[in-house]
């Protein structure tokens, strides 16, 4: 599959008896990618299920400290571009009836 998608910007604003802050944000942008298979052999017996993927965002929105604006103390920014990407892998064996032995695995690499 292959999907594109937005969160909306937002304003941060604040009001303090000397200062009126307004800090705004970028939409944040990903587009992601999975691929993967599910597949059943020996009559059952044997079941393993992969996928790989990949999400890159761009303009990524965190709460961060701005020291520019001690009023407000933390606000939503745009904190700059986030990957993540790795694969999944779920198996499972029935050697004989009343015995099922699983295996999974799982690879996160996640680059802010």
């Amino acid at each position: 599959s292959a999907s594109y998608g937005e969160k909306s910007g937002a304003a941060n604003t604040t009001a303090s008896p000397t200062t009126v802050a307004l800090a705004l944000t970028k939409p944040e942008k990903s587009t992601a990618f999975e691929a993967g298979i599910k597949s059943t052999w020996l009559d059952k017996r044997v079941t393993i299920n992969f996928n790989v993927y990949r999400d890159d965002i761009k303009d990524y929105q965190d709460t961060q400290i701005d020291q520019r604006l001690p009023a407000i103390g933390s606000i939503l920014a745009n904190v700059g571009k986030v990957r993540l990407q790795g694969f999944e892998l779920e198996t499972s064996v029935r050697p004989i009836d009343g015995l099922t032995i699983d295996f999974n695995a799982a690879y996160n690499d996640a680059t802010y």
